[in-house]
């Protein structure tokens, strides 16, 4: 329908106006950040951090959400940067940290870094013909800076020596889709690990069978490239549980955890789940040390009583809990119960939620 000409008058003046407050002052656009330079840190290091962003002139105080991560604004900022030195304390957490800034126009939202543990190495560009090398355990940096970009890392691995790579791009705001390649010297695909749903950062797990050297490999599956697809990958002996079982236990009992991955040294742990655990909390898996695990395993709790897949034959009495795992591709498990017209149950599946892929 074609607007009346008061009509279109009517959005032209609208249009033409400035934005005001609900009490007829001029609107104030908040200052916010967009990004933090580097996208992470060791700890025990002091270094100067760049923030960009907006409105942030007069910024007066930088903000951790941990203790152990102390930091002043220093001169030199604009409206657009900021810059900021700050401190990471040996007792800070490793993993992903936030960050925001109080200036004269409020406190803006906060961003992402890392903090870890291991020296820091950047991709050296051109790649392809000398690899950037690895000495273990480190933090490797890098951006995928032209379509088609493949950043390759060199290193020496001796036998049976198991080695983890953790890429961490996406919780930093990254766009990166990394897939993660590991190659003989003379270019045989060795592993190849890509994100999944739930995780677009890729890890790769690898045990060594031949000492020698090999390639690191890494790229973005969409073919992405600019400074907003960069990545930090934590590689080393670290521990990573690939899968463990059964994935919970029952509220007031004590369960045994049996896992596969690497450098797990024991390949169980015990998990006590006190009597007043409420349902559906999640214990981390205790560990024997502060060695560095990728991804840690989480175990379900629950008040039903549990069963094996192999004990769940026949009718199952309700209510339970059945752990069970699919052992090959098209296996179908399947559970009889017995159940009355007009009754009401809540049959649900956990798996996602405590590391299985199902």
């Amino acid at each position: 329908m074609k607007p009346t000409p008061l009509i279109s008058a009517l959005t032209l003046l609208a249009a033409a106006m400035p934005l005001v407050a609900a009490g007829g002052g001029p609107t104030v656009v908040p200052a916010a950040l967009a990004a933090i330079r580097p996208v992470g840190a060791r700890r025990g290091e002091t270094l100067p951090f760049t923030l960009p962003g907006i409105h942030l002139q007069g910024a007066t105080e930088v903000v951790f959400d941990d203790p152990a991560i102390t930091g002043s604004v220093a001169p030199g900022g604009n409206a657009n940067t900021a810059q900021v030195t700050a401190t990471i304390g040996s007792s800070a957490r490793r993993g992903i940290h936030r960050v925001h800034l109080r200036t004269p126009l409020g406190t803006t939202g906060s961003v992402a870094f890392a903090v870890g543990d291991w020296p820091e190495l950047a991709e050296q560009e051109p790649n392809d013909k000398n690899p950037t090398e690895i000495a273990f355990p480190a933090t490797l940096t890098g951006t995928i800076g032209s379509p088609g970009d493949v950043d390759v890392f060199g290193f020496s691995a001796r036998a049976e020596q198991e080695l983890v790579f953790e890429v961490v791009a996406q919780p930093l705001g990254s766009t990166l889709v990394s897939v993660l390649t590991l190659e003989s010297a003379d270019g045989r695909v060795l592993a190849e690990a890509r994100g999944r749903l739930g995780r677009l950062d890729a890890v790769l797990g690898w045990r060594c069978e031949t000492p020698g050297r090999y390639l690191l490999k890494i790229h973005d599956f969409e073919n992405k490239s600019g400074g907003g697809v960069f990545y930090r990958i934590n590689a080393g002996e670290f521990r990573y549980v690939t899968a463990h079982f059964p994935l919970g236990i029952r509220a007031g009992t004590i369960g045994e955890i049996h896992l596969q991955g690497f450098n797990l040294g024991e390949a169980q742990r015990t998990v006590t789940a006190p009597v007043d655990t409420s349902r559906d909390a999640l214990l981390p898996l205790p560990e024997p040390d502060d060695r560095y695990v990728v991804q840690p395993v989480r175990v379900a709790v629950g008040r039903e009583p549990e069963r094996s897949e192999a004990e769940a034959t026949g009718l199952l009495p309700l209510p339970v809990a059945v752990h069970g795992r699919i052992a090959r591709a098209g296996e179908a498990d399947e559970f009889r119960f017995r159940a009355r017209r007009g009754e009401p149950l809540i049959l649900e599946v956990m798996a996602r939620r405590v590391g299985s892929p199902l």
